[in-house]
């Protein structure tokens, strides 16, 4: 059997492998406190879904931060698989499994999210977790990963192979020091600034504010690309009450618009 670090280097090569038709990786990550990572992911999911004009399932919302399972929370979708028979087994999951622990939105994309908080300390993590990304990228063209805040042992290779790694953060002066920190270290981990996307949430406009104009964020990161979407607390609020997703709440809203601008920026169309 393979080491830990052999496993991991292994399954990441796979994840970032050629193939005739590679899976595009799409990675959502916090940066400090609660910026909207989950939201950003899941409306990211959907429209990078609509944008792929597929008449068959292409796209898959896996959510890793299994400490909430906030994917799952926020569409109000409980997963009843019994996920104690493959933590322990990963070797199990193959595409007919795949397809039954996946819950398939009423938009078309697929999702894979579940509270299990005690997994995270199980020794077997990381072959479960790269086994299911694995099977995943032969099964869909698109994956869009809701990632942990926290760290995990199987969190650098992914971060390394990834198509797109968006890093959101919230327009405050902490927040934007930690977007910072993750920024360097992603850079790092992948030898390149390429595909990393920060993304400033929530963001204020108005007159005479005290808040951080976006000269003042790009300054604070030092990056010169900096993508926004604006607060709209009536939009999200709607959304997470009624389970649905934000566009589904108000498409011609301007953080949905965003949302679409985001995919058209990150798919190479802006």
């Amino acid at each position: 059997p393979l080491a830990n670090n052999a496993l991991l280097e292994t399954a990441a090569m796979q994840l970032g492998g050629s193939r005739a038709m590679r899976c595009e990786i799409f990675g959502v990550i916090g940066a400090l406190g609660n910026p909207g990572a989950t939201t950003v992911a899941i409306a990211l999911a959907d429209a990078l879904n609509q944008d792929s004009r597929s008449h068959t399932p292409d796209l898959c919302l896996i959510d890793l931060d299994f400490a909430s399972g906030a994917c799952g929370a926020y569409l109000d979708v409980a997963n009843e698989f019994d996920f104690d028979t493959i933590f322990t087994a990963p070797e199990r999951i193959d595409l007919e499994l795949l397809e039954l622990i996946c819950h398939r939105h009423s938009t078309g994309f697929d999702l894979l999210s579940v509270r299990r908080p005690d997994f995270l300390l199980s020794s077997g993590q990381d072959n479960f977790v790269l086994k299911l990304l694995d099977v995943a990228s032969y099964r869909y063209k698109r994956i869009v990963l809701d990632l942990p805040s926290y760290p995990t042992n199987w969190a650098a290779p992914l971060v390394a192979e990834l198509d797109r790694l968006i890093i959101v953060t919230e327009t405050t002066i902490p927040a934007i020091k930690s977007a910072k920190q993750r920024f360097d270290d992603a850079t790092a981990i992948r030898q390149t600034d390429k595909g990393i996307v920060v993304l400033a949430n929530r963001e204020k406009r108005r007159f005479l504010s005290r808040e951080l104009t976006r000269s003042d964020i790009v300054e604070g990161l030092g990056k010169n690309e900096v993508s926004f979407l604006p607060e709209d607390r009536a939009l999200i609020t709607e959304a997470l009450n009624r389970g649905i997703l934000p566009v589904q709440a108000r498409a011609s809203a301007p953080f949905n618009k965003e949302i679409r601008r985001l995919v058209r920026k990150l798919r190479g169309k802006e």
